[in-house]
């Protein structure tokens, strides 16, 4: 019965089983590369958290958070501003950012979520642009300059450490993403993304709804926003852009929006874009923007949207064990028999 019980958890759970052989693949590659590898493996893995996060929004409600990039600066922000300005302990500057995180979320959620999908999208990219352009006249986020601060724990002392450290992290918060789109919560967001005046209509308050799925969202965005400043060593206001949450989008899109994995494979395939094309030419985004014009054109829900149609469609063409026996025709037998 234990058995019978493991397998059928394995069934229910094929998004958490591939979770695991992904994470070993990522650890092992951690484990034997090299520092530059470790430097790329932290910018990954910390995008697809955020990416992974704002899919929350994204992907399952329906929601193009533009402004995505503001929770993912502020986390960052308020830890430094915090460390330089009042040189309180790491710990409680972590604790104080996620606390920031959250209030800021409640507010912005409360402004952004009054006029439907557009005016999300458009709301929040406004109010990121406003928030930049405040923080900058701010001493306490540093001017125009950001904060500069070394906020990395004091165990850890080289880029592989900080992968183990990192990885341990983001690996905690994908789990709970993970199960937080199996709960039932979600199941009533990605209905409002499908029929939201059939679910009004039903006594279900939606603003409400999302407004939950947003701060969750945001949070695990934050927590990425402050990996994100202790990889950078500060905060700085390229995290603040709307690009950022822009190329966030672009993850999700690329990977899948439809799929837990999906943000994850977008992260690494931008990340690896950015990093290796641009130490050959300064045009990267010039690549980047052809294969996401690629995707778009050809599988537009995704490299790993629609039942993972693409690599279907590669294993028939590569006739990996998928092509099935021609059918033999039997011949109705004979009077005389």
């Amino acid at each position: 019965m234990e058995k019978k019980s493991f397998r059928l958890f394995l069934a229910g759970h094929k998004d958490l089983v591939n979770a695991v052989f992904v994470a070993l693949v990522y650890f092992l590659v951690g484990i034997f590369g090299g520092t530059r590898v470790d430097l790329i493996l932290n910018r990954v893995i910390v995008m697809a958290l955020f990416a992974m996060a704002l899919n929350l929004q994204f992907g399952y409600g329906g929601l193009p958070n533009i402004g995505g990039s503001l929770s993912f600066a502020l986390g960052g922000f308020f830890m430094c501003a915090v460390v330089v300005k009042f040189h309180w302990s790491l710990p409680l500057a972590i604790i104080f950012a996620l606390i920031a995180g959250v209030v800021a979320s409640f507010i912005l959620g409360f402004i952004c979520l009054r006029n439907g999908e557009l005016g999300f999208a458009f709301c929040s990219m406004g109010l990121t642009m406003v928030a930049v352009a405040l923080c900058k006249k701010l001493q306490f986020f540093g001017f125009d300059t950001g904060l500069s601060a070394q906020v990395l724990p004091s165990f850890i002392t080289n880029q592989r450490e900080m992968f183990f450290f990192f990885f341990i992290i983001i690996a905690i918060c994908t789990v709970i993403i993970y199960f937080f789109t199996k709960s039932p919560l979600m199941r009533i967001v990605v209905g409002t993304r499908e029929n939201e005046e059939r679910l009004t209509f039903l006594g279900v308050r939606v603003n409400n709804v999302r407004l939950v799925v947003y701060v969750l969202s945001n949070i695990m965005i934050t927590i990425a926003g402050i990996l994100y400043s202790m990889m950078n060593g500060g905060a700085y206001y390229g995290s603040m852009d709307v690009g950022t949450a822009i190329e966030a989008m672009l993850m999700c899109v690329m990977g899948g929006a439809s799929v837990f994995f999906g943000p994850l494979l977008g992260a690494t395939i931008v990340t690896l874009i950015k990093v290796f094309v641009s130490d050959f030419t300064i045009y990267y985004m010039f690549c980047l923007g052809i294969v996401t014009i690629l995707v778009m054109y050809f599988i537009p829900d995704g490299i790993l949207g629609s039942n993972g149609k693409l690599f279907k469609a590669i294993y028939r063409i590569l006739d990996f064990g998928t092509t099935k026996a021609p059918a033999v025709k039997q011949e109705a037998p004979s009077e005389d028999s």
